[in-house]
């Protein structure tokens, strides 16, 4: 029996694990793609608004067809105001990091957050432990990494601010990623209701950006209109991917771990 809940569990990872890769790959390129003369002709904000809308949604559907009805504690419900508030931020900083430099250095950027997630967890929480191969693995990545970003002597690869905002943002990754991990995990109530308060703030967060200007476009809602710009093709799939991808991460968390 135990070795049947296990091979379970391994499948539901594995599942998580590819579809998240999949998703994530793809959204990044949409991104890309929904630039015009490397800037964006849309809202940053307000297209993450309308996803984190569509992920409530789609949350709140799952969450009415399932049959668990637990009320979430307060404290649940003010930590994810601070996880829907970093992640709002952090999202905009990925848009405004993706016009100063190449979808394959952002991406290849990010894969420090696997070591970044590690340091995180052995810090706050005792029960983590990882094998020395494990280790072996996060310092190779980070060596490789470090050789990959190494200015050139005549031109450099990436601008001294743009690597600071990617570091931190790769920081703010790590952090919330352990974070919304362990709520998850803890199940205080279900997936989907958690998930629910996580957008329905995250949606609030990210109109407030929009209507401040404080976004990677740069504009507010006196200079740009919410819809504004969506009549690009491939701004309706980073729509829908950012959707998916939302839906995903929560799966990953809850059936694998932050590092996967």
């Amino acid at each position: 029996l135990r070795v049947g809940m296990k091979e379970k569990k391994l499948s539901h990872k594995f599942i998580a694990f590819f579809g998240l890769v999949l998703v994530q790959g793809a959204h990044v390129l949409f991104f890309r793609l929904s630039q015009s003369g490397g800037k964006y002709e849309y809202n940053t904000a307000s297209a993450i608004a309308v996803t984190e809308a569509i992920k409530l949604g789609m949350s709140g559907g799952l969450w009415w067809r399932d049959s668990e009805r637990i009320a979430p504690p307060t404290t649940l419900f003010f930590t994810y105001t601070i996880l829907a508030f970093a992640y709002a931020v952090n999202n905009q900083l990925a848009m405004y990091l993706l016009t100063n430099m190449g979808t394959g250095m952002l991406s290849l950027g990010k894969s420090m957050a696997p070591m970044l997630t590690a340091l995180v967890m052995w810090s706050l929480f005792e029960d983590e432990r990882f094998v020395q191969l494990q280790g072996i693995c996060f310092i190779l990545l980070t060596m490789g990494l470090i050789c990959l970003f190494a200015p050139d002597q005549k031109t450099g690869v990436v601008a001294p601010l743009a690597m600071g905002w990617l570091i931190l943002s790769v920081f703010v990754s790590a952090i919330t990623s352990v974070i919304n991990c362990r709520v998850l995990q803890r199940g205080a109530c279900s997936l989907h209701m958690q998930n629910m308060l996580l957008y329905s703030q995250g949606f609030i967060f990210n109109l407030a950006l929009y209507m401040s200007g404080l976004n990677a476009t740069g504009m507010s809602m006196e200079h740009q209109g919410f819809f504004d710009g969506y009549d690009n093709f491939f701004v309706v799939w980073v729509l829908i991917s950012q959707s998916f991808m939302g839906l995903v991460i929560s799966a990953v968390y809850k059936y694998g771990d932050a590092i996967v």
